[in-house]
């Protein structure tokens, strides 16, 4: 199957049709499998950790930290080759990265974590650079950040209704983390020849690039002042999100004892999560990136505050925390619709794949910081006071991007 872009001077089409151009909407059905697949690797991997191997929450937060590590070293080499080689081909090797992530439910001892988090961390490090230039050469810039939205919203889905499920499976059926991690393999394995022979070709191959020409276009793009502070706004959120995404399962768990309120916050957090991804990515297709990320920012910010403050009440933490989702992927969305308007045709890859590396580098502060705070017992929760911290530079680092961002260009 393949697909072209299609042409910004259509008709007036509408941003609900543009995404059922069946590209789009193959990569969409594909993102909310995988979604589902990859989820007790995201939701309840650091309470297996403590509750079936008796390990510290230190190893399992390594653990995650190195998966991140490997996937924003890759980040910008991997732009690089679905420049060459094309988006299908990475797309389907970094596929495997969920496969990888299955069998550390399954290996008997935690030594033999790390090499899967090293492979697994690479793909998904590929796999996100690939799916995202997926909808860069694909969707027409009129319907970009709700694109992206949907992106974003179908693995949020996919986790939502996987979280629900693996936390059942986890707490009621007995080895059933070893049936979720034969899950995540079989079923990822079986999603993988399904897409080799289904998802559609995108971004031809292209001649290689002189490496110093590549080299000069990423300098250039560091010296600009907007560019380094987009960087310090992917990054400094990512560290709540890193923190929060670790601490929350792990908070609720200890509160309350059971995985079931873990499983409950985490398909609360993707339902919100869900509006506010599409009410976001229209208004950004609508009156531009400005206001949104502003206000999403900000919200992130007094979300971190509120958890820190409230980490020993369930009612409050949990609350806080819904809010601090929903803001966060606001956020997120916008990151499409920014790279476009701050980059060139040469140098949208390359911003890419930096933002993609700032986004990593965030998510292992926020986790090793969660991690190492975990073991603190009740003054965990001030690792959200932290981030409300970094959260009012990131709001700084917003303004200087927004004052660089061109012109809005007229509705019609």
């Amino acid at each position: 199957m393949s697909a072209t872009r299609p042409a910004e001077t259509a008709d007036k089409a509408s941003p609900i049709r543009d995404l059922l151009l069946p590209p789009i909407l193959a990569l969409l059905i594909f993102q909310v499998l995988s979604g589902v697949l990859v989820s007790p690797l995201f939701g309840l991997f650091p309470i297996y950790v403590e509750k079936v191997l008796r390990q510290r929450p230190e190893v399992a937060g390594d653990i995650r930290i190195l998966f991140v590590v490997c996937g924003g070293a890759i980040a910008v080499i991997g732009g690089a080759l679905c420049d060459r080689f094309g988006r299908k081909p990475i797309y389907l090797l970094a596929m495997t990265g969920v496969t990888a992530g299955g069998f550390l439910f399954l290996v008997p001892q935690v030594s033999w974590m790390f090499p899967l988090a090293i492979y697994g961390g690479i793909m998904f490090g590929m796999g996100s650079v690939a799916g995202q230039s997926y909808l860069l050469d694909l969707v027409p810039t009129r319907s970009l950040a709700l694109a992206t939205a949907c992106y974003f919203l179908t693995g949020t889905v996919g986790n939502m209704v996987g979280g629900m499920g693996s936390a059942v499976i986890a707490a009621n059926v007995e080895g059933g983390y070893r049936l979720l991690g034969w899950g995540m393999v079989i079923g990822h394995t079986l999603l993988l020849f399904a897409a080799m022979a289904l998802m559609p070709a995108a971004g031809a191959p292209q001649k290689k690039v002189d490496g110093a020409e590549k080299q000069i276009g990423l300098v250039e793009l560091l010296r600009r002042p907007a560019i380094l502070a987009l960087l310090v706004l992917r990054f400094l959120p990512t560290v709540y999100w890193g923190a929060v995404t670790f601490l929350m399962p792990l908070l609720l768990f200890r509160l309350t004892r059971s995985e079931i309120p873990a499983g409950h916050y985490l398909a609360a957090s993707g339902a919100l999560s869900a509006v506010c991804q599409l009410g976001a990515g229209r208004l950004v297709d609508r009156i531009g990136p400005r206001a949104p990320v502003l206000v999403s920012i900000t919200l992130v910010t007094l979300a971190s505050l509120g958890q820190g403050l409230g980490a020993q009440h369930v009612p409050t933490l949990v609350g806080f925390a819904l809010l601090g989702a929903g803001a966060a992927w606001s956020l997120s969305i916008s990151m499409t619709t920014l790279i476009q308007r701050l980059s060139s045709p040469e140098t949208k890859g390359r911003l890419l794949g930096l933002t993609h590396a700032a986004w990593s580098a965030g998510f292992l502060s926020g986790t090793k910081m969660g991690s190492v705070m975990a073991g603190w017992g009740s003054a965990a929760g001030n690792a959200f006071l932290i981030c409300a911290g970094g959260g009012a530079v990131a709001i700084v680092s917003a303004l200087i991007v927004a004052k660089a961002l061109p012109a809005e260009p007229r509705k019609t």
